[in-house]
């Protein structure tokens, strides 16, 4: 949410504060990153869709100590007037897979205050350049990454593709995001590949198929896993019935849930 100041009082905060009656100047009021500890100000930019590759390794134990941040700090963040630390905050919830505290920030769409700036590859090893971004514009990144679709900086467009979501483990996209996420740790993703196991026949065949289709299942991996689908599913997905109508890809694409469909078929044919 954005605040908004007459503009005498608005110029003079932002030379730092402005003068009471004493003819004192009072102090600017201190963001919440004032209070973290030293990693905040040792942070020069953000990595976007995961991309670490592309921080130094200097300057990343920063950033993974921030991506530890507490549940009560990242609230704080994200409820701050000082658009940095809100930047930060979108940061740690996306570090954290914490998919509500992304989905209930869509407010801050409308924010278009200058944030972090994120990084951009440079031909020299151990360089970037720091893009700047928008509050807005780093939130739409970040749904992109996660959900699969561009709500383009408008609150419109997200309650159009992802609008309200009951159960964020029914999403294909947060799925997939942690799947590749994990892709170098074996254990971590023999346990993700367990509990996708575990969902309700509706949505586990549309997270094994795009897995699949991204290469984070072999195809016999996903033969396996499909192979016991409920029939009443499998029915539903021949005749082309509208299943998992909430979800973001399929809201964005109808093509691409008949694409899905069709694979999905295709892997589960006797």
């Amino acid at each position: 949410m954005r605040l908004t100041y007459p503009c005498a009082i608005a110029l003079l905060l932002l030379h730092g504060g402005f003068t009471s009656a004493t003819g004192v100047q009072d102090a600017a009021q201190p963001s919440v990153g004032d209070a973290l500890p030293g990693w905040k100000d040792e942070i020069t930019a953000l990595p976007r869709d995961n991309q670490w590759s592309l921080i130094p390794p200097t300057d990343r134990p920063a950033l993974r100590q921030a991506a530890t941040a507490d549940a009560e700090t990242l609230t704080a963040l994200l409820t701050s007037d000082d658009p940095d630390d809100i930047g930060l905050a979108i940061f740690i919830a996306d570090q954290q897979a914490d998919i509500e505290s992304l989905l209930s920030a869509n407010h801050l769409l409308e924010n278009e205050s200058l944030t972090l700036p994120f990084a951009l590859p440079l031909a020299q090893p151990n360089a970037y350049e720091a893009q700047a971004q928008t509050v807005s514009e780093y939130l739409t990144a970040v749904y992109h990454h996660w959900f699969g679709v561009d709500v383009d900086g408008s609150l419109p467009r997200f309650a159009s593709l992802i609008g309200e979501v009951e159960n964020p483990d029914h999403l294909i996209g947060p799925w997939l995001v942690t799947l590749v996420r994990a892709e170098s740790d074996e254990k971590r993703l023999t346990a993700l590949k367990a509990d996708i196991d575990r969902l309700p026949d509706h949505v586990r065949w549309a997270v094994i198929t795009v897995g699949w289709c991204d290469s984070v299942y072999t195809q016999s991996e996903a033969v396996q896993a499909l192979s016991d689908t409920d029939l009443n599913v499998l029915a539903d997905i021949r005749e082309g019935k509208p299943l998992l109508p909430s979800e973001p890809l399929f809201r964005a694409s109808d093509s691409y849930r008949k694409a899905l469909y069709r694979r999905a078929l295709m892997l589960t044919q006797p």
